[in-house]
């Protein structure tokens, strides 16, 4: 699976336009809070797209299916012959024979003497070698469970299902193409809660902290929007190179106004 995430504008402090009590302003770009690029990890034909842009998802749903008949039946002889225990049973049933064999001849070499210890010998050895083969079936049946479970591993491969709830906003492959490993398929996105993260002075950041309000000033399509946010993270560490620190503010976005890539600016109270 392929994260990526959108770039961050430059900060800039400036005077404060929409808070009043705010000290400083910080600028940067609305982010939905969690998007990924799902691409298949092995090569195959697209069978079927499940979803279609704009489609809402639930984790675990099937978006695309790439060609999976070969692994389906090589999974399903897998699992027959990982299933049968027709060898093993015969093998314990031989035990069973062998270790009454042994037991009587041992019994009669102890207590009559009418069996030779070469025939003493001959059974214990079968019966040890019963034994040793009964332990080699058991872990050929281990062997044979990982081969299957591998099998299903090939199938599930082919099946692309979505990590966790969002909303399809891009599919790349058509029906019928061949994708490669790492090829793009589906971009998801969930926007139920969107974020700000920017990179601020460090010598600005005093009293800012986590789970502290924040006011946003948002700039919409239909003119600026004012909402509310959280403070998530606050960096315990200053970037040495710039003297910035990363501040990360949650918004609220179940109705799906704030749109992702917007311009942000975020009033900031640095009082203790």
């Amino acid at each position: 699976m392929m994260c990526r995430r959108a770039s961050f504008l430059a900060i800039s402090l400036t005077t404060p336009v929409f808070l009043a009590a705010a000290e400083f302003e910080a600028t940067g770009l609305i982010e939905p809070f969690w998007e990924a690029t799902l691409a298949p990890t092995v090569l195959g034909r697209v069978e079927s797209i499940d979803v279609e842009v704009g489609d809402r998802v639930k984790a675990g749903d099937v978006l695309v299916s790439l060609e999976r008949g070969m692994e389906e039946l090589d999974a399903e002889r897998r699992r027959i012959v990982s299933e049968s225990s027709v060898e093993l049973d015969l093998a314990r049933a031989k035990l069973e024979v062998l270790s009454s064999e042994f037991e009587g001849t041992k019994r009669l070499f102890e207590t009559s003497g009418s069996v030779s210890k070469e025939e003493l010998e001959r059974t214990r050895l079968e019966y040890q070698l019963a034994e040793a083969e009964i332990s080699q079936l058991e872990e050929r049946e281990k062997v044979e469970e990982l081969e299957w479970k591998l099998a299903l591993e090939q199938v599930s491969r082919r099946i692309i299902k979505t990590p966790q709830d969002g909303t399809i906003v891009e599919i790349f492959p058509m029906a019928g193409e061949v994708c490669e490993p790492r090829q793009p398929l589906v971009r998801i996105v969930d926007a139920r809660t969107v974020k700000v993260a920017l990179d601020v002075d460090a010598l600005e950041t005093v009293g800012i902290v986590a789970s502290k309000s924040v006011a946003i000033a948002i700039d919409a399509p239909g003119g600026e929007m004012k909402v509310e946010g959280v403070i998530d993270f606050v960096s315990p560490v200053v970037d040495g190179a710039s003297g910035l620190r990363r501040i990360q503010i949650s918004i609220p976005n179940e109705e799906g106004r704030i749109l992702p890539g917007l311009p942000a600016r975020v009033g900031f109270s640095n009082s203790l």
